[in-house]
């Protein structure tokens, strides 16, 4: 009887988990940076004091406005809602249109360097955003706009580079790893309360740009494009990778992207579809969220940024639960990756849905706490994100044309879905 045979993944800890670990932090660091200003901005931009009693759809409260706590002599501006709004939108508004061509240029050029310049200048800016600021409101959007662009390359570029790094079997914690966003953005509406209430507001942006270009130079050293190019990896690790992956690329061959061919897949245009419906709620919640908390429900910065915080931590624990799950599934044959996939994508563009429909609904005294009871409830049980590229992998059968054009397939789709920003905005 012939025994089983064992593949060498290599020893020691395993390059390509190093690898996800920086894809985890280039995300929650791209996170840090996207969604600062939507706490920030209630300390730059504070309410009138009042003290007034008000009567809510939800009951009636005793509303005490208090000054901001923020130490002397902190720069704060009147701008008007509309120019608030287009300092939150912004950011989008670049970061819509490099989309178009970030996984391209990532498949032409490698990953790593793009994803390096993208983080280096959304890194820069964000610590230019105080100075920008006091210049003028036009200087802070232009500000916000160009960090956009550039952070519009990084996803794109993380999925090219998930591409040549991820074995099939180990594909949905790779994914997982993508989901570093959620910790980003909870770790900056939580900490930039008491941040804020310190240092001031312009510290809040300082700050996550040291963490920004800092995290640059650690990915530069530690990440490369693919095993073939890393000169660290193990060569059993090396082997294991490419023998799962197929290695059906020739070392910089550069092959033209057939965009005619991705854009009449119907199963593409299915995910794109999904994706935009999603991202609906998904983006306005981001934007609108600490704002609609801190003045229609009244709470305080600090508690402004752990309410809003608690759908992402709980968002990101069960992406990685999921994940493990959906890994397992398909390693003891229980599920196939195509019925694993379609299992988990119809809940997703009902989320938010539901959950904005719920902020609408008088719930007595305890409409607060139920409202974002609910929120958070709706980001754990239906976030099953991470099956985007196996469902991509189910779209298109061939393994060679999902591997070299992941980028591709990608910024595609988060062209026209970041496309519902400024639609949400509008609301």
């Amino acid at each position: 009887m012939a025994e089983p045979t064992t593949v060498d993944k290599g020893s020691g800890i395993p390059v390509r988990f190093i690898v996800a670990i920086m894809m985890f932090f280039a995300c929650g660091i791209n996170y840090m940076m996207r969604v600062n200003v939507s706490v920030n901005i209630i300390a730059m931009v504070p309410r009138d004091i009042t003290n007034k009693k008000q009567q809510s759809e939800c009951e009636s409260t005793q509303t005490n406005k208090s000054e901001l706590m923020q130490p002397p002599g902190t720069p704060t501006f009147n701008w008007t809602n509309q120019e608030q709004a287009y300092v939150l939108g912004g950011y989008f508004w670049g970061y819509a249109t490099s989309c178009v061509v970030g996984g391209t240029v990532a498949e032409q050029y490698g990953p790593r360097k793009v994803v390096f310049y993208t983080m280096i200048i959304a890194a820069i800016l964000t610590g230019l955003t105080p100075p920008a600021a006091m210049i003028s409101v036009q200087m802070l959007l232009a500000s916000r706009v160009v960090g956009g662009l550039a952070a519009g390359f990084l996803f794109p570029s993380l999925h090219a580079l998930l591409a040549h790094w991820a074995p099939p079997q180990e594909k949905s914690k790779f994914v997982s790893a993508l989901l570093g966003g959620a910790i980003g953005t909870a770790c900056t509406w939580s900490l930039s309360g008491p941040l804020i209430k310190a240092l001031g507001w312009p510290y809040a942006f300082y700050i996550q740009g040291l963490i920004g270009i800092t995290w640059c130079f650690v990915w530069l050293y530690l990440v490369h494009d693919s095993p073939r190019t890393h000169p660290r990896i193990s060569k059993g690790e090396r082997e294991y990778i490419l023998n799962a992956i197929g290695d059906k690329i020739a070392h910089g061959q550069k092959v033209k992207t057939p965009f005619k061919k991705i854009l009449t897949s119907f199963p593409y245009l299915a995910m794109v579809v999904l994706h935009y419906g999603n991202d609906w709620g998904i983006y306005f919640i981001m934007t609108a969220a600490p704002k609609f908390i801190s003045g229609a429900l009244g709470f305080d910065l600090s508690s402004v940024g752990g309410l809003s915080s608690l759908p992402y931590i709980c968002r990101m624990c069960f992406a990685l639960g999921f994940g493990y799950i959906g890994d397992s599934g398909t390693d003891q044959f229980l599920l196939g990756i195509k019925w694993c996939s379609l299992l988990n994508q119809p809940g997703e563009p009902s989320r938010p849905g539901a959950q904005l429909c719920w902020h609408i609904i008088r719930l007595g005294k305890w409409c607060r706490k139920y409202c974002w009871l609910h929120h958070t409830i709706g980001y754990c049980l239906l976030y099953k994100r991470r099956k985007r590229i196996r469902t991509m992998e189910t779209s298109i059968p061939s393994r060679f044309f999902v591997v070299y054009f992941n980028g591709s397939l990608v910024h595609n789709i988060r062209y026209i879905r970041n496309t519902t920003l400024e639609l949400s905005r509008k609301q």
